[in-house]
């Protein structure tokens, strides 16, 4: 899959593919990961300042159970050069210092995995862990979920965020893959 994200979108834009997955709410266990590459046209990958104009690469996968929304939300913030989780709660970004985003440059391929749990009881989500480019990253954070609307939902997406400028690049994607048990 290719994506493109070009500035006439306006600054800090972003765009975002989603594949439904249908009612896969019995699951409470998530894996999920994909290979991913980015450019940008006519090789303009950094700004005037030195800086990518990727401002961030977000994977997401989402489950809703009933009148609960497991987000699991988690970007590359090449901002803050760290791994972000989604507040789900307080609807905001929390910044992982101790797991850094390696700001991948461009036209590199990069295999990223991650592996999440639901607790439906107490309705919380864990972030257990992600693998990047072979190398394990221990997470182990829990957030709690967000009420919604009843629905039976499973989804994965991918966001890509461009930087103040609004300036163009491609994201390309390959070997989408997930599993739920």
């Amino acid at each position: 899959m290719v994506m493109y994200i070009k500035g006439a979108y306006g600054v800090w834009a972003d765009d975002l593919f989603i594949k439904a997955l249908g009612d896969q709410t019995w699951a409470r266990h998530i894996e999920w990961g994909l290979d991913l590459l980015w450019d940008a046209p006519n090789n303009h990958t950094k700004q005037s300042n030195g800086k990518y104009v990727v401002q961030a690469i977000e994977l997401d996968t989402r489950m809703i159970i009933g009148d609960w929304k497991y987000h699991f939300g988690i970007q590359c913030n090449y901002a803050t050069s760290t791994w972000d989780i989604w507040d789900n709660v307080n609807k905001h970004w929390l910044h992982q210092y101790n797991l850094p985003c390696q700001k991948w440059g461009p036209n590199t391929w990069h295999n990223v995995q991650f592996y999440y749990t639901i607790d439906n009881t107490y309705h919380y989500l864990h972030y257990i862990g992600m693998k990047i480019d072979g190398t394990q990253y221990w997470i182990n954070k829990t957030v709690p979920a967000a009420w919604v609307p009843y629905s039976k939902q499973y989804l994965v997406q991918i966001e890509q965020d461009t930087d103040l400028n609004g300036d163009p690049w491609f994201l390309f994607v390959d070997q989408v893959h997930t599993a739920v048990w």
